[in-house]
């Protein structure tokens, strides 16, 4: 090339030349979004692997940005496999996933503010109690976002009532904010079934997912995590014994029949999330009812 020629552009195209280099190039989204774009406000909750803040996006939009803060391959790309799952999803009882940053020094996930009234712990733990006589009618919406969950081919497998939050509208939504959460060997999750905690059978799965559901149900009446005060100790050793969930206090005996088949300890016996749909949406249809017959009486005796 002689002295003062113009240089010959590469005709290598971008991908080869990359790969020839064996440079790691991490992986970007069609959903990205840049992570310099997320202003934080203040901070929610911290879960297991993640630190969940509120904040704005693109100076106007309300969001929940959800921060990776465990720092290794395994958990990001735990991290990774979740985002793609859930930013598919759409559906009035399931957050809406906006977009991720994976690609940062900190990987955060970017979801719709659904959570302005909190998770079901404290939404159900109001004073008043007013939520408490809607509970069969709120638990239907979160019956049929985890049936769209299904139909779409996926499963939860991690459903608790700090998973479920309630919108400014009073809808409820299903989340996800543990998505680096992973398999501890030996350790027992009190809202997953005997086939995790014993490891005899198949999880995350449908049937796991319609067990959690009871237990969520049992949560948010009765205000106890799963089981209790019991010790792992004892509640492992009644899962040993193939006994039935202990009947909670503060359920009647047609929410016990209910609840008591999706907590079944055989997975296969357990309800569909079709069939689980007909048994609380008769629940809640008859909780309608009382509702309206109690207002009727009111007036009546004013």
């Amino acid at each position: 090339m002689a002295p003062g020629e113009p240089k010959e552009e590469s005709t290598y195209p971008l991908p080869e030349l990359v790969a020839s280099s064996k440079v790691h190039v991490p992986k970007i989204s069609a959903f990205y979004i840049p992570s310099v774009d997320v202003d934080d406000c203040e901070g929610v909750w911290d879960t297991r692997g993640c630190e969940v803040k509120r904040g704005v996006y693109d100076q106007e939009t309300r969001l929940v940005a959800q921060y990776l803060s465990a720092d290794n391959r395994y958990a990001r790309q735990l991290f990774w496999s979740a985002t793609e799952i859930w930013h598919g999803f759409r559906h009035p009882n399931v957050a809406k996933m906006l977009g991720e940053s994976l690609v940062e020094a900190k990987p955060v996930v970017v979801w719709e503010d659904a959570a302005v009234h909190g998770n079901f712990i404290h939404y159900f733990a109001n004073e008043d109690k007013s939520n408490q006589r809607r509970l069969w009618r709120i638990f239907l919406q979160v019956a049929h976002g985890l049936n769209y969950i299904h139909q779409q081919g996926k499963t939860h497998g991690n459903l608790k009532c700090s998973h479920i939050v309630v919108a400014k509208d009073g809808t409820p939504k299903i989340c996800h904010f543990e998505l680096s959460k992973g398999s501890d060997v030996g350790a027992l999750d009190r809202w997953k079934g005997p086939e995790y905690n014993l490891g005899i059978g198949i999880d995350p799965s449908t049937a796991g997912d319609v067990y959690a559901l009871g237990l969520c149900i049992i949560e948010a009446r009765t205000g106890d995590i799963p089981y209790g005060l019991d010790c792992d100790e004892t509640v492992k050793q009644q899962l040993e014994e193939c006994g039935c969930y202990p009947r909670p206090k503060g359920l009647r005996d047609d929410e016990w029949n209910v609840v008591e088949r999706f907590v079944v300890h055989n997975p296969g016996n357990r309800p569909t999330m079709d069939q689980a749909i007909e048994m609380v949406e008769e629940l809640a249809w008859n909780e309608a009812l009382e509702e309206e017959k109690t207002g009727f009486d009111r007036v009546n005796t004013a």
